[in-house]
């Protein structure tokens, strides 16, 4: 085994049965080139694939991120229950489908979404069940005592393993979050600008008109009324002039919170792009 893939093995905390088809599994940790060449296309064009189980053998992608620390250990925990599930016998399966499907719907919301994605991708037979049994086991923290006996064959600590997932999908969870706020303040900053164009529009036409009085007033001859008018024109002329500046401290505020909101998304598009097999890395 390599260095990475002994270190993975580790940190699963596996017991002797986990620790047997691990070793068996020859389980490597490749780079995104050597991944590429080791797992399917076809398993990771549309969705980022971070690990596959072919010819009885498991392949982790390697990511370095240290925001994404633990995906190693939960792609390979991911891959070890699918090698399980290979090796049980038909009686084993159809009593393991049985609990998976009275626990999918206590799962989380973004689980069960998952799991969904599946379905609409390879019905609902034993394919199936197989991606269930390895995404309950590691992105599930609390299942019936049922299913944690199966899974109690290959880790001491499963929670540890969705701890980590919980971890390092959190990174993406936080960035979203904040995205998802800048986006409110977007928002708000829009409506508050479109109500001062509005209302300047409005006095602009208001200004116009009283423009139009007082030139008629001075050409009449009417001083003291036009000196009345010229104050209430000169005030209205005041807060023309303090809703365009207004609007300017509007513009300049949003285009500061896009530029942060666009630089959060960059951030999270390199996050995701670490995930990516397909995305070359730089060197």
């Amino acid at each position: 085994a390599t260095t990475d893939s002994e270190e993975v093995r580790k940190n699963l905390s596996l017991n002797s049965e986990g620790d047997l088809v691990f070793r068996a599994s020859l389980t490597e940790v490749d780079s995104k080139d050597k991944f590429r060449e080791k797992c399917p296309v076809e398993r990771y064009e549309e969705a980022n694939v971070l690990g596959c189980y072919s010819a009885r053998k498991i392949y982790v992608l390697k990511v370095d991120e240290p925001r994404l620390n633990g995906v190693e250990e939960v792609t390979a925990a991911h891959e070890l229950l699918h090698a399980q599930y290979e090796r049980m016998n038909s009686e084993i399966k159809n009593e393991l489908k049985e609990q998976l499907s009275l626990a999918k719907d206590s799962t989380p919301e973004d689980v069960r979404d998952l799991i969904e994605s599946y379905r609409k991708e390879i019905g609902d037979g034993d394919e199936l069940f197989n991606e269930m049994y390895a995404i309950f086991g590691t992105q599930v923290a609390e299942l019936n005592p049922e299913l944690e006996e199966y899974y109690s064959q290959y880790f001491q600590n499963r929670k540890g393993i969705v701890e980590y997932y919980n971890i390092y999908s959190g990174e993406f969870k936080k960035i979203e979050a904040e995205i998802a706020l800048y986006d409110t303040e977007l928002n708000s900053l829009r409506l508050q600008k479109e109500n001062l164009e509005k209302e300047l529009e409005s006095l602009g036409l208001e200004l116009e008109f009283r423009k139009k009085e007082l030139d008629q007033l001075e050409a009449a001859g009417a001083n003291e009324e036009y000196v009345n008018q010229a104050t209430t024109y000169n005030k209205k002329v005041a807060l023309y002039n303090s809703s365009v500046e207004a609007i300017r401290e509007l513009v300049d505020r949003y285009n500061g919170i896009v530029e942060r909101r666009n630089s959060l998304a960059l951030s999270a598009k390199d996050l995701q792009d670490e995930l990516n097999a397909n995305v070359e890395e730089v060197r």
